[in-house]
C-alpha cells in the first residue's frame, strides 16, 4: 500500500466499488465483507501500476471496458500461499483411504480425484505423490486439479518450488516425487506428471464439474471460507453431487458442509473429511414437508464478552453504539443472543475442541490486560483447527489489543464463518474495517448485528 486508497471516497469511488462487490459475488460468490477493502484496494493498486494507469477513473473506465483486465484484478485477488502436504492429516487419512480401497483400481476403473481450487499445484502434486506412494501409476489413477487462474495453471504445470515448501516433510521419504534442482528448488519428477491434468474451471459453473465423472477423492480446502452463504451451499450441493457414494470429500479446517446436503463426518481427526451419507438423504427425499420432523432451534445465552481496563483500543468496544462507562472505568459491554446459530449437528462437531479451553477464565485474562497468555492459549494448533465461533472471535479480539489487525481481521472472519451472526466478532470486525477506511463495510456488518439483536 501507498498510504493513500486508490478507491477516492466520493460517489465514484462507492459506485465503482459497488460495481466490483457485485461482479466479485454473483461471479465467483466472493463475499466483499470477507475479502475486505484493503485487500480490494491492495490489489487495484496494485493492477493500476502494472498498466500504468496512475489515475483512479482511467482505470475504471479500463476495468469497465476489457474482459481480460478484469480477469486479472480477478487473479490479483487470488494469490495465495500455500504449501506441499499442507495439513498434513488430510493427506494421512488420503493414504489410510488408499491403503483400504487402492487395490480395486484399473486401468478400466480408474481412480478419481479432484483438487480445486489447485491454485500453484502444490496440494495437486502432493495429491499425486501420495497417490504414486500407494503404488497407483496414470493407467490406475487421474487427478484433475482445476482454477480459475489461467496464471497460476501454468506455475502449476511448470511444477517447480522453492524447497521451503516442502515444510516439516522429510526430502528423504518424498525423492521420488521432487527432485532437488539447483538454487534451493525442488522440481516435480516425470513420475508424477503423468498424473496430473491441469484445467481451467469456475466453481461456481455447475457445468464445470457435472458434465465430469464422479470423483472418489475431492480436495476443496479453503475456498468457502470466503464465499458468501449462498455460493457455499451452490459449490457445496455440486461436489456432494459429483463425489461417488464411497468417496471422501475434503474442507478446509474453518469450513462445515451445509447441513441438507447429507454429507456427515468421517476420517482422522484434524483431516476435515466428509462422506455421502445416502441413507439419510433417501430417508430425508422420502420424507413429506408435514412429516419431517421440526426441529426445536436451540439459543444458547450470549457469549459473555471481556471487559477490559482502562486504557482501551478502539477495536475492543463491542457494540455498535457507544459504550457505557462504570464507576470503575471499565466498559459495560451488553451482547444480545446472535439471531442464527450454527446447525446443532455441526456445533456437536466442536465440542471435542471446545473442552480444551476455558473460555471464561480466559477472558478473565484478557481483562486483566494479559493479552499474550491467552494468546498463547488460542494461537495453538486447536485453537486454530476448532469449529467453536467463541475461541475464534476471543482470539480476533485479543489479537486486536495487541495491535495485530490482520490476524485479528482472520480469526474474526473465521468465527462469522461459523456463525454468521456472532454477534462479539460482528462488531469488532466493523470497528477494524472502519479503522482501514472501509465504512460501507463496517455499515453492513453493523447492520447484520441490528438485524441479529431483534430477533
Amino acid at each position: 500500500m501507498t498510504g493513500r486508497a486508490f478507491l477516492p471516497d466520493d460517489d465514484s469511488g462507492r459506485n465503482f466499488r459497488r460495481e466490483l462487490t457485485d461482479w466479485l459475488g454473483s461471479r465467483f460468490g466472493l463475499d466483499p465483507d470477507i475479502l475486505g477493502l484493503t485487500v480490494l484496494d491492495e490489489a487495484l493498486q496494485s493492477r493500476s501500476r502494472e498498466v500504468g494507469i496512475a489515475e483512479f477513473a482511467a482505470y475504471a473506465e479500463r476495468w469497465r471496458r476489457e474482459e481480460s483486465e478484469r480477469a486479472a484484478l480477478l487473479r490479483r485477488l487470488l494469490v495465495g500461499e500455500t504449501w506441499l502436504f499442507r495439513e498434513w492429516p488430510s493427506f494421512q487419512c488420503l493414504e489410510d483411504w488408499l491403503l483400504r480401497q487402492g487395490s480395486r483400481f484399473s486401468p478400466a476403473e480408474p481412480l478419481r480425484i479432484l483438487s480445486l481450487p489447485c491454485a500453484t499445484g502444490e496440494e495437486a502434486w502432493s495429491i499425486a505423490a501420495i497417490v504414486d506412494e500407494a503404488g497407483l501409476n496414470d493407467t490406475r489413477a487421474i487427478i484433475d486439479a482445476m482454477d480459475i487462474n489461467p496464471e497460476a495453471l501454468s506455475l502449476a504445470r511448470h511444477g517447480s518450488y522453492a524447497q521451503r515448501k516442502l515444510r516439516g516433510q522429510p526430502m528423504e521419504r518424498w525423492s521420488k516425487a521432487f527432485h532437488p534442482e539447483p538454487g534451493g528448488r525442488l522440481r516435480v519428477t516425470a513420475t508424477l506428471r503423468g498424473l496430473v491434468r491441469f484445467v481451467e474451471g469456475n466453481a461456481m459453473d455447475p457445468a464445470a464439474l457435472r458434465n465430469r465423472e464422479p470423483y472418489h477423492i475431492i480436495f476443496c480446502r479453503n475456498m468457502l471460507i470466503y464465499m458468501n452463504a449462498a455460493a457455499r451451499h451452490q459449490v457445496l450441493k455440486t461436489l456432494s453431487e459429483c463425489l461417488r457414494p464411497e468417496g471422501l470429500l475434503f474442507l478446509g479446517h474453518a469450513e462445515v458442509a451445509t447441513p441438507g446436503l447429507g454429507l456427515v463426518r468421517s476420517g482422522i481427526s484434524g483431516a476435515f473429511a466428509w462422506r455421502r451419507d445416502d441413507e439419510g438423504r433417501t430417508a430425508a427425499a422420502r420424507a413429506t414437508p408435514a412429516a419431517r420432523p421440526r426441529a426445536t432451534p436451540k439459543r444458547r445465552p450470549a457469549a459473555r464478552p471481556i471487559v477490559l481496563p482502562d486504557p482501551v483500543s478502539p477495536i475492543l468496544a463491542l457494540l455498535p453504539q457507544p459504550p457505557e462507562r462504570t464507576s470503575t472505568g471499565r466498559i459495560d459491554q451488553r451482547l444480545t443472543e446472535t439471531a442464527i446459530q450454527t446447525d446443532p449437528a455441526e456445533r456437536a462437531l466442536s465440542a471435542d475442541s471446545r473442552d480444551e479451553f476455558d473460555l471464561d477464565a480466559l477472558r478473565r485474562m484478557a481483562n486483566e490486560g494479559r493479552y499474550e497468555a491467552v494468546l498463547g492459549k488460542l494461537d495453538s494448533p486447536a485453537a486454530n483447527l476448532s469449529l467453536d465461533p467463541e475461541v475464534h472471535g476471543l482470539a480476533g479480539v485479543v489479537l486486536g489489543a495487541l495491535g495485530r489487525k490482520t490476524q485479528a481481521m482472520s480469526r474474526l472472519r473465521r468465527a462469522l464463518y461459523l456463525e454468521p451472526n456472532h454477534a462479539e466478532s460482528l462488531a469488532h470486525l466493523a470497528l477494524l474495517l472502519e479503522e482501514q477506511g472501509d465504512g460501507a463495510g463496517a455499515a453492513r456488518l453493523r447492520a447484520r448485528l441490528a438485524g441479529g439483536s431483534k430477533s
